[in-house]
């Protein structure tokens, strides 16, 4: 797998850059800044996975900028604390995963694991702020839709419950794409994954399974 990263050469550990290599990642991309990355991106780089930190609160829209410019990437961002607001803007613009640099280092092995085999890493530190998160979106238009009940059962993602709710009331992958501004392969990798998750086949399935 191929990782890119914005990140201070601060928070980098020279034994962690071995651990992660031996482990059979390889670094394109490793930058200090998101106007660096844009500079030196090029669509044969091949990233699967961006680990970025973000400390202004006003940088929170490169997460998605970076999705457009790489589909299909996905993105962890590193805290050095842990932050209410910090944590709910980093999902609230799209980050697949939340890494708290106070962890040991080699959780983050883990975390790029989970994250690119479909699920969400959350830190433990803040998993609390992500059940108050996930519980606050509008996902009761199907009362069977609870979010903290299809996190601890199933560990969905955030997006992955969003999908399921829209795919449950009948929208087509062209619908959701558009209501989340995400390209239909997008939306057609997330389902692959939920069904994997909910030991479903279709969407057909997927409606009974939540059915009164």
């Amino acid at each position: 797998m191929v990782i890119g990263s914005i990140l201070p050469t601060a928070l980098w550990s020279d034994d962690l850059l071995i651990n992660l290599k031996q482990a059979g990642y390889s670094f394109e991309l490793q930058c200090n800044s998101f106007g660096e990355f844009v500079e030196r991106y090029n669509t044969e780089s091949g990233i699967d996975i961006i680990i970025t930190h973000i400390p202004n609160s006003d940088q929170f829209s490169q997460i998605g900028k970076l999705k457009k410019l790489i589909q299909g990437v996905k993105i962890i961002v590193i805290a050095e604390e842990v932050l209410h607001e910090h944590f709910e803007a980093s999902l609230g613009n799209g980050a697949d995963g939340y890494f708290i640099y106070l962890d040991d280092l080699t959780m983050l092995y883990y975390a790029l694991e989970h994250t690119l085999n479909g699920g969400m890493y959350i830190a433990p530190q803040v998993s609390h702020f992500f059940i108050e998160y996930i519980e606050r979106q509008q996902l009761n238009s199907v009362d069977k839709f609870n979010a903290r009940d299809l996190f601890l059962q199933y560990q969905l993602s955030d997006r992955e419950i969003e999908i399921a709710r829209l795919l449950v009331q009948d929208q087509s992958y062209a619908a959701i794409a558009d209501q989340l501004c995400l390209s239909i392969n997008t939306i057609r990798n997330h389902v692959k994954h939920l069904y994997k998750k909910l030991g479903v086949h279709s969407k057909y399935d997927l409606q009974e399974m939540f059915s009164d």
